[in-house]
C-alpha cells in the first residue's frame, strides 16, 4: 500500500523542476536526495522501501509516465518483447511523479545509481557473459546491460529493470 503523498504542480518553474523546493518539500519529510541524471531527481524515503522520481523538466513527465505504463502491461510478468525482462513495481501520483520500489541491490552505472548502492550497501555488477555466469544473474540481464537499462534486486530477490525510459 503506498502511503499519501501529494506535492502540487507549482514545483515546475518555467517548465524546470525547482530542485529547491522540492529538496525543501522532501528533506522535511526526512527523504533522502539519491542523485539526479539528465531526467530525473530521485529521492529514498525514510523507511527506505520505496523512490520518488520527478522529472527535471516537464517535457520528461512522460518519462514517468512510460515507466508506469510498461509496469501495468506487465505487471510481474516477463516482457518477451524484451529479453523476457521484468520491471519494478511502480506508482503514478498527481500523474507525474514516480513512486518505485526500492532495489536491495544496484546494478549499473549512474549518479544515482552509485548513491543508492552507498545507502543501501547495493553491489555494482559488471556485465560480460563470464560475470554474469559468476555472479549467479539471470541471462535477461545481459541484453539490458547492454542497452544501459539499469538493474536492481528486490527484496525478494527478483531481479528488475528500475529505470528503462
Amino acid at each position: 500500500m503506498f502511503p499519501n503523498f501529494y506535492i502540487d504542480n507549482r514545483e515546475y518553474k518555467d517548465d524546470m523542476l525547482d530542485c529547491e523546493a522540492v529538496d525543501n518539500f522532501m528533506f522535511n519529510r526526512k527523504f533522502i536526495f539519491l542523485g539526479q541524471g539528465r531526467h530525473r531527481r530521485t529521492y529514498l524515503s525514510p523507511n527506505k522501501r520505496y523512490v520518488l522520481k520527478f522529472a527535471r523538466f516537464k517535457e520528461y513527465i512522460g518519462m514517468n509516465r512510460f515507466e508506469h505504463a510498461v509496469y501495468k502491461l506487465y505487471f510481474n510478468r516477463p516482457d518477451d518483447t524484451n529479453s523476457g525482462c521484468y520491471y519494478a513495481p511502480c506508482h503514478l501520483i498527481d500523474g507525474h511523479i514516480l513512486m518505485m520500489r526500492a532495489m536491495t541491490e544496484i546494478y549499473g552505472r549512474t549518479d544515482g545509481c552509485d548513491s543508492a548502492r552507498r545507502i543501501l550497501g547495493g553491489e555494482y555488477a559488471p556485465a560480460g557473459e563470464e560475470d554474469m555466469k559468476e555472479l549467479g544473474l539471470p541471462n535477461w540481464l545481459e541484453q539490458c546491460f547492454h542497452d544501459a537499462a539499469q538493474v536492481g534486486k528486490l527484496p525478494n530477490g527478483k531481479f528488475v529493470l528500475y529505470d528503462y525510459a
